[in-house]
């Protein structure tokens, strides 16, 4: 009977140690700093939308199970300049930086942030995977800016003080503690676009074409800041011998496009086509159409053509 009793004894103790081993956790905290690639925007977009991004603060954890007991993790903004700038054109996009994805209250310099506390972490949801990596927040302002490449540098001091190794029962097996500057550089690329905006032109009713026929024909055009563009017309659906035609069925009235002073052809080619500089704001550009002088009147009816604007940048 004494022999039975020692095995038994034996075998609880195996089974405790086993369940010891199999709780313990270990965490490591690594605090990185590079380079944050926020893509790539229209400049029409930039200058009329608020922008908002989320990127990596380079400060991560891994290995966190269950946090019982009371760990430290702050953020400190040291330097920022809310603003990415081209360094090339000193053109710059402002912003403001949050540590809450809502984005209520802007993260400013000399600003500490506690990201320790049980509760936070677990609202962040941060550590419930193998690599928690604490995020940032980043709002644009609009601003009407030319192509470039925009960028900014976030100094952030992280401090932290965390139990490294968690047992059974919640035990804490080790803590762990550390402060480390990084310099986080955010890049954003603005983009060249444009937006075109036409309407019917109209020539009226006549009966007679011994002399031109005009109507203006205006295009509005907003394409980004300072970027050169050309905008030509092509030669619309009844292009025929280097000439556009308004059609009706078989028969046709020839006209022509030109600048509003009438002193330049437009289209149908890239050849023909006028120089303009961007504003990042609509921009007029106003042609001319007329027909061609005839002595024969064609049958009555209405004739049309269909054009289009184009626009090479």
């Amino acid at each position: 009977m004494t022999g039975h009793y020692v095995q038994q004894l034996l075998l609880s103790t195996l089974l405790l140690g086993s369940f010891l081993a199999m709780s313990t956790v270990r965490a490591d905290c690594v605090a990185g700093g590079g380079s944050q690639d926020l893509g790539a925007e229209p400049s029409n977009r930039v200058a009329t939308t608020s922008l908002d991004y989320t990127f990596s603060s380079d400060f991560s954890c891994s290995g966190f199970v269950q946090l019982l007991d009371y760990n430290r993790i702050d953020a400190t903004l040291v330097a920022a300049d809310f603003a990415l700038t081209d360094n090339t054109t000193g053109e710059s996009l402002p912003y403001a930086l949050y540590t809450d994805e809502a984005r209520v209250e802007p993260f400013v310099l000399g600003q500490t942030r506690e990201f320790g506390s049980t509760t936070l972490l677990d609202i962040l949801n941060l550590f419930s995977s193998a690599n928690g990596s604490i995020p940032l927040y980043l709002r644009t302002s609009p601003a009407n800016l030319p192509v470039g490449i925009y960028t900014d540098v976030i100094n952030i001091l992280w401090e932290w003080n965390y139990c490294s190794g968690i047992g059974a029962l919640g035990i804490c097996l080790g803590r762990d503690s550390g402060t480390t500057n990084i310099l986080i550089e955010l890049q954003l690329e603005v983009v060249g676009n444009c937006v075109v905006q036409a309407n019917d032109v109209h020539l009226g009713a006549v009966s007679f074409l011994t002399e031109a026929v005009e109507a203006d024909m205006p295009v509005d055009v907003n394409c980004t800041r300072l970027m050169s563009y050309q905008i030509y017309v092509d030669g619309g659906d009844h292009f025929d011998g280097a000439q556009r035609n308004m059609a009706k069925g078989e028969d046709t009235i020839a006209y022509q496009i030109r600048s509003a002073d009438k002193t330049t052809a437009i289209g149908p080619t890239l050849l023909n086509s006028q120089s303009v500089t961007g504003l990042g704001t609509t921009d007029r550009v106003n042609f001319r159409v007329s027909t061609l002088p005839t002595p024969v009147l064609p049958p009555p009816g209405v004739y049309f053509d269909n054009v289009r604007v184009i626009i090479e940048y």
